[in-house]
C-alpha cells in the first residue's frame, strides 16, 4: 500500500515576500525563468510581491539558496527594488503529520547570504487537517 502523502511531515514549500512603497513589478518581471511569480499588486498602499521557485526542491537550504542567487542575479535596476523593500521574507512552509517530525538546517554560508540579502526567515507549520482541507479545496472540481 503506497504511503499517504499526510502520512509525513514535509517540506510544502519556501515563498518570498517582498513587500515595499514602490511599485514592485519591475523587480518580478527581471526574475529569471527559474522563479514563477505569484502575484504583484498593490494591497492597501503596499506593492507585494509573491515569488517561488518553478521547480520544486526536496529540501529547504536549497531551495532559500536557489531563491538567493536569483535576488543576486537581478540586474541593477531590479536590485535596487530589493534594496528598498521594506519586507524580505523567506517563508520555509511545511506541512505537518500527526505523529511524525521533521527537522532540518540552514548551512551557515546561506545564513550569511541571507544576512547580506538583509532577508528574513519564517517558518510556517500547516497543521494536517487544514494540509487535508486545502487538498480536498484543490481537487473539488468548478
Amino acid at each position: 500500500m503506497a504511503e499517504d502523502f499526510f502520512d509525513k511531515t514535509h517540506l510544502m514549500e519556501v515563498l518570498l515576500d517582498i513587500e515595499s512603497n514602490v511599485n514592485l513589478q519591475p523587480l518580478a518581471d527581471a526574475f529569471g525563468a527559474d522563479i514563477h511569480v505569484h502575484y504583484s499588486k498593490l494591497v492597501k498602499g503596499v506593492y507585494e510581491t509573491r515569488v517561488g521557485l518553478s521547480e520544486f526542491h526536496e529540501f529547504p537550504d536549497s531551495t532559500v539558496t536557489a531563491l538567493c542567487v536569483a535576488v543576486c542575479q537581478l540586474p541593477e535596476s531590479a536590485r535596487k527594488l530589493w534594496d528598498c523593500a521594506s519586507t524580505r521574507t523567506f517563508d520555509i512552509g511545511i506541512e505537518a503529520a500527526i505523529g511524525s517530525t521533521y527537522s532540518f538546517a540552514l548551512a551557515p554560508q546561506t545564513l550569511k547570504t541571507l544576512a547580506v540579502l538583509e532577508g528574513k526567515v519564517v517558518i510556517t507549520v500547516y497543521g494536517p487537517e487544514n494540509s487535508r482541507k486545502r487538498l480536498r479545496a484543490r481537487e473539488t472540481p468548478l
